[in-house]
């Protein structure tokens, strides 16, 4: 059993050399090991009075950091530490569990026309004896190649018979030695095998057979050269990007991928890339200047082969996380009103998605919107949406299963998927009065605390010339939203009583009365926010004076309140601008 510690070796040099990552930690305990070693090696390099009063405590130390302190300075001064090296290279113990083989075996190298014949032969049968006392037949092959990767440091005219011997015999039954570190830990980013354009260069018949080599078990290599190559979770990804650049290509062997390989997640991949690229040319992605696509066939006729694709097996497509983004991407294209149809049609089959699930919902982590984003059943309530307001925007009529099913979305018992609509519904009620508060109603209608602020779009887009219907709601968030909603009661009330549709008297009264510090943050950022308009100044130079002053206020937690807004264009006390269908 070994008698080293090993508390701190990988704080030093040897951390780098034997890990292979695309980043290396740097801690307080590191840059002082890295000190130590560049000013020890120093003193090594010139046989300092130092030096030679402590290299015995480094060379002995139980702590192994420390020995490979020693052997690293060593090798700054080799002649001068011949000695210490011969004492060294003969220690039973650190040759078998002290994890230094490689730098053992880079000094050893150098080190061994400078030794005498007698440390040449201790050395090398402690080396051959190293694993005596191993029996197994498994250990020994293991031990055996150890003892070759040792023996193979030592310069053959410098060998005795005995390892000449050993390293030829095992030589034929395994690779020659690498010299090389032994690589204790692998991290980083895993590429795909080849890349997208590589795939595009293959036939159709090259492509079906180049994927059927990574189906089912082949998966990535574990060769140490080349773990940082991909297998099949790489290559569908690059199946994906292949599609996007070239999606009517890939429309076309959809139903070759579905029939000829036995994995069926190489068309849901495919799919995939074909709604990326009309994500990216109808302008649903920022621009990419990587992306750069070798078909640009035109968006509306690509919408309408993609959906005749999900036609043409509807019963395998329903349902799927591949189809919801395929139809979000369709639904803003100027589809013709029977793929309209068609696209309505197969968002019905979204509807019995699992996801999102109401345990995954995180109101107070990722939030509502990542979680339907994320979702199956949010990206269809988002393609429905989108759908509505595009059709809206082109004064085309409006099919009544179209409205039904976003009924239906904005009846989800999920709070994330009347998130999602919120987001866009600010749009759907500037252009059709009564059929966006009808859906804003619905998703009210479950009286979920969490929804609340994500009403804040439509009530601000609204409340300056639709005060009427945006008070009702105001008083009920006061009633019953004001843990979450707090902040935005706050802030669309401020700017009604700005634009004169409450008196600001009673409002800061009211505030004030309900010491709600989120409400107060709230009207503090708008008043802060329009103190420099002329039109309602004295408005906010009073509202800010008399909640300012109040001696429970938190002057930390409005400071941050204040700024996150002030730069923005949400609360201009001004006449909002008209909601916009993105």
């Amino acid at each position: 059993m070994s008698g080293f510690f090993n508390a701190f070796l990988h704080e030093t040099s040897w951390e780098r050399r034997h890990t292979k990552t695309d980043m290396h930690h740097v801690s307080t305990l590191g840059i002082l090991f890295h000190a130590l070693e560049q000013v020890i090696g120093k003193h090594a390099k010139q046989n300092t009075k130092w030096w030679r009063e402590h290299n015995q405590s480094l060379r002995t130390h139980q702590e192994i950091s420390l020995r490979h302190l020693y052997i690293a300075a060593c090798a700054k001064n080799i002649r001068a530490n011949i000695s210490g090296l011969q004492q060294l290279l003969t220690d039973r113990e650190l040759l078998r569990y002290g994890q230094l083989n490689y730098e053992l075996g880079q000094l050893m190298n150098e080190a061994y026309p400078l030794l005498d014949c007698n440390t040449w032969t201790t050395n090398q049968h402690t080396l051959l004896s190293l694993y005596n006392d191993i029996d197994e037949e498994d250990n020994a092959i293991w031990a055996n190649r150890r003892i070759q990767e040792w023996l193979d440091w030592i310069p053959a005219c410098c060998r005795t018979k005995e390892s000449q011997n050993h390293l030829e015999r095992h030589t034929s039954l395994m690779s020659p030695p690498s010299r090389t570190p032994e690589i204790t830990s692998w991290s980083g980013w895993v590429a795909s095998p080849f890349s997208h354009t590589t795939l595009l260069d293959f036939s159709d018949d090259g492509i079906i057979d180049l994927l059927r080599h990574y189906q089912s078990n082949q998966t990535r290599t574990h060769h140490e050269e080349l773990r940082s190559i991909g297998g099949k979770e790489q290559v569908l990804r690059t199946l994906k990007d292949a599609a996007s650049s070239a999606p009517t290509r890939f429309l076309g062997l959809l139903p070759r991928l579905r029939s000829e390989l036995d994995e069926h997640e190489f068309s849901d991949y495919a799919l995939d890339g074909i709604a990326d690229h009309l994500h990216h040319t109808i302008g649903r992605y920022s621009s990419n200047k990587e992306w750069a696509p070798i078909e640009q066939p035109e968006p509306t006729a690509l919408a309408e082969a993609l959906l005749q694709a999900i036609d043409r097996q509807p019963g395998y497509w329903r349902g799927k996380r591949e189809t919801g983004e395929a139809l979000l991407a369709c639904s803003g294209a100027h589809l013709a009103p029977e793929y309209t149809k068609t696209t309505i049609f197969h968002l019905y089959g979204m509807l019995t998605s699992d996801e999102p699930r109401i345990q995954d919902s995180d109101n107070n982590g990722s939030g509502l919107i990542s979680s339907a984003i994320n979702s199956d059943r949010g990206r269809a309530a988002e393609a429905a949406i989108n759908l509505l307001n595009r059709l809206l925007e082109e004064e085309a009529s409006i099919p009544d299963l179209l409205f039904q099913l976003l009924k239906h979305f904005a009846k989800d018992e999920n709070p994330a998927i009347g998130a999602i609509l919120l987001r866009f519904l600010p749009y759907t009620i500037y252009k059709s009065l009564e059929q966006g508060w009808e859906l804003f109603r619905t998703i009210m209608s479950h009286n979920n605390p969490d929804i609340w602020p994500y009403t804040e779009q439509c009530l601000y887009h609204h409340y300056h010339s639709r005060y009427t219907d945006v008070a009702p709601w105001l008083n009920q968030l006061k009633q019953n939203g004001m843990e979450h909603g707090g902040e935005t009661w706050g802030r669309i009330s401020a700017l009604c009583a700005l634009c004169g549709h409450i008196n600001l008297e009673q409002f800061l009264t009211e505030l004030i009365s309900i010491n709600s510090n989120t409400a107060i943050k709230g009207a503090i950022a708008v008043f802060s926010h329009n103190i420099n308009d002329r039109k309602c100044h004295m408005e906010c130079q009073l509202g800010l004076q008399r909640l300012l002053s109040r001696e429970s206020v938190s002057k930390p937690d409005l400071d941050r309140s204040g700024s996150r807004y002030f730069c923005g264009s949400l609360f201009w006390a001004s006449k909002p601008k008209q909601a916009a269908n993105t």
